[in-house]
């Protein structure tokens, strides 16, 4: 029995020393075809020595500082688009677009004011306009069932079979 025992937990044995070679192998194969350096490519490397190009840790300080220009430059004009709106803060309508005579100067806070007046008058006015519609369609409706003319024709059948 122990002889049994022992010689298939040899082969198991075995079996975990084969897979763990062959993982090894596979490994050091797979290894072997990676290469130490990438390739470059011809025009990669046609651009790389037609130009001087300096190491990164002599150009970064350069491109820090370019980078900064660029930020600050930016900045100065949102900073002048800002002010810009807000000397600008008045709103004059189209007077052409709209021939109702708004030939005044308002503020935001005025036209905002006037959209909120002309919304809630929209709404209000909407509202008429539904009401309007359902009474219209509720005038023809009454609750007497209508008979239709092929029904009143059996029933007179009917009541002269009956009478």
């Amino acid at each position: 029995m122990k002889t049994a025992v022992n010689r298939l937990y040899q082969t198991y044995q075995h079996k975990l020393d084969k897979i763990a070679r062959l993982k090894l192998e596979k490994e050091k194969a797979e290894l072997a075809l990676i290469k130490p350096r990438p390739d470059i490519s011809p025009n990669s490397r046609k651009i790389t020595e037609n130009k001087k190009i300096k190491p990164l840790y002599e150009r970064t300080p350069e491109v820090i500082r370019t980078k900064e220009e660029k930020m600050n430059k930016a900045r100065m004009e949102a900073e002048e688009k800002r002010r810009e709106a807000e000397e600008k803060e008045m709103f004059r309508p189209n007077i052409k677009a709209s021939n109702k005579g708004y030939d005044r100067v308002r503020n935001i806070s005025e036209m905002t004011r006037d959209f909120h007046i002309w919304q809630t008058h929209k709404v209000a006015q909407h509202q008429h306009m539904q009401y309007e519609n359902i009474v219209k369609e509720m005038e023809g409706l009454t609750f007497r069932p209508t008979i239709s003319n092929w029904s009143k024709r059996i029933a007179e059948k009917v009541t002269r079979i009956i009478l």
